[in-house]
């Protein structure tokens, strides 16, 4: 094609194709592996009875924070099972939410198949967590709100007269 037309200089380009250096992450496999399972078991049930105590707002549904190894991609929740979704994440805290009370069943299934001994699927997501905790109130407060504290208009105490700025 370059006799055809010498008066077009046509390159190839060159392909990039960049890669990450290195193996994904592998989490150690704990020692004690009935261990873990029954660990996590155990911290689990701790955590549904401290936010069965919880206030709950438009969204009645228990958050969990897990901590996880180094390294935790928390969309691999997802292969534990799909009724588990990602809220957020901060270091080696993961905080997530089960869609529904079948979904929390069949998470802690897992852990008890862990427990007794038996063969779990993508028990690498299992391997890295590390501990499971309730996401308490003052975890969920930010920086602003820690630092000035609630809205005095939400505070007023019922039928004191006073009238909210706008009304």
């Amino acid at each position: 094609m370059a006799e055809s037309y010498p008066h077009l200089p046509l390159q190839r380009e060159a392909l990039v194709n960049e890669k990450r250096p290195g193996q994904p992450p592998r989490f150690s496999v704990p020692q004690d592996i009935r261990g873990h399972g029954r660990g996590l078991q155990q911290k689990l049930a701790q955590a549904r009875e401290q936010t069965a105590g919880d206030v709950g707002g438009f969204d009645e549904r228990r958050l969990f924070r897990f901590s996880v190894q180094k390294g935790f991609n928390p969309d691999d929740l997802r292969k534990i099972s799909s009724g588990i979704e990602f809220v957020s994440q901060e270091d080696e805290t993961v905080v997530v939410v089960f869609a529904s009370d079948a979904a929390l069943a069949q998470f802690e299934a897992r852990l008890a198949t862990m427990a007794s001994g038996g063969d779990v699927t993508n028990k690498q997501v299992i391997y890295a967590l590390q501990s499971i905790d309730n996401w308490r109130p003052e975890d969920r407060k930010g920086w602003a709100l820690k630092k000035t504290g609630p809205s005095r208009i939400g505070l007023l105490p019922v039928g004191c007269g006073a009238v909210a700025p706008g009304r």
